[in-house]
């Protein structure tokens, strides 16, 4: 628990880290600015990184039954490299330890 405390304070764009391996990470976070309104494979993600991007959340504004504005998940489990990521979007990445770390460095 109180690693997860420190990661939140160091890196807080990381959402959520599951350790798969001794190598291996898997890390929810917030899309970074620089590749808003990018296609995945125009982002150069992961030749930049290493890491593989393996679903995009994404908060689809809509109009609810009372006639309010209100915001629903939708959640892409294979993103394929024409797919867009936009401000808001939170991205489920995959990738080694060390790869991860660049990206968290990198904010």
């Amino acid at each position: 628990m109180a690693k997860k405390l420190v990661d939140g304070i160091v890196s807080p764009n990381i959402l959520e880290q599951i350790e798969l391996s001794t190598e291996y990470n898997l890390i929810e976070i917030v899309a970074p600015k620089a590749i808003w309104d990018k296609t995945i494979k125009s982002s150069g993600f992961r030749n930049n990184y290493g890491v593989n991007i393996i679903a995009i959340r994404k908060q689809i504004p809509f109009i609810n039954d009372d006639g309010q504005s209100d915001m629903k998940e939708r959640i892409n489990m294979i993103p394929g490299p024409e797919d867009e990521i936009n401000q808001n979007d939170t991205l489920v990445v995959i990738g080694s330890k060390e790869s991860l770390t660049k990206l968290k460095e990198d904010k």
